[in-house]
C-alpha cells in the first residue's frame, strides 16, 4: 500500500509538470539524446502541434494521475494526427501494455473525424523506479508477441530515467522540464 502511495504522489507530479506541451516537448528533447528509440519514434511527429486532451482520463475512470494524453500532427504536413500518451510508473507492472491498449481505444480518438477516429498511438513508458525493469522483455517471450514481428496495436518506447545523464538536463533550457527529470530519477534516493 506505501508503494501504491507513493507512486501516485509521483504521478501528480509528472502530470503537473509533463501536461504542457512546452515542457513534454523539453523532456523528450532530453531524452531523446540517451534512448535513440524515442528519437526515432518523434521523428514523423511535428512536436509544435502537441496539444493535450485534457479530459482523456475521465473516460477511462483510471485513478492514476500521470498519465497524459496528447494529439499532434506528423511532421510531413499530411492532414494525420497522432496520439501520444505519457503513461508513469514507479515500480515494476506488468500490466501496462493492457493499460495502455484500454487508452488507445478509449482515449485517442480525433472526435472531428467521423470515419476514421482512431489515431495512431505512440505510448511513452516513463519509469522512475529503483528495481531493474524492462517492460519488453517478459512481454517478447510470449507467442502472439512474436507473431509476423508485430509487438503491440501502438508504438511504444520504454524511457528509463535512470539512464538520462544529468549533464543533458543541466543544457536544457527549460529548467521546469530538466528540474522535473531529475527530480523523478533521483525521488527514492
Amino acid at each position: 500500500m506505501e508503494n501504491a502511495k507513493r507512486n501516485r504522489d509521483h504521478d501528480g507530479f509528472l502530470k503537473y509538470v509533463y501536461s504542457v506541451p512546452e515542457n513534454v516537448r523539453s523532456f523528450f528533447n532530453i531524452a531523446s539524446k540517451t534512448n535513440l528509440n524515442l528519437a526515432e519514434m518523434l521523428a514523423e511527429i511535428d512536436l509544435t502541434t502537441l496539444e493535450e486532451i485534457p479530459e482523456a482520463y475521465n473516460e477511462v475512470q483510471e485513478r492514476g494521475e500521470a498519465d497524459v494524453a496528447f494529439r499532434v500532427k506528423a511532421k510531413s504536413g499530411e492532414d494525420v494526427f497522432f496520439g501520444i500518451l505519457l503513461e508513469h510508473k514507479s515500480w515494476p507492472d506488468d500490466t501496462v501494455f493492457s493499460q495502455i491498449y484500454r487508452y488507445t481505444f478509449k482515449v485517442m480518438v480525433d472526435k472531428s473525424d467521423e470515419t476514421f477516429a482512431w489515431m495512431p498511438t505512440k505510448a511513452v513508458i516513463i519509469y522512475n523506479g529503483n528495481r531493474k525493469w524492462d517492460p519488453f522483455e517478459r512481454f517478447r517471450k510470449k507467442p502472439k508477441a512474436k507473431f509476423h514481428n508485430r509487438l503491440l496495436p501502438f508504438e511504444c518506447v520504454f524511457v528509463n530515467l535512470g539512464e538520462i545523464s544529468d549533464e543533458y538536463c543541466f543544457e536544457e533550457a527549460n529548467a521546469v522540464a530538466a528540474v522535473g527529470v531529475l527530480t523523478m530519477k533521483y525521488a527514492f534516493d
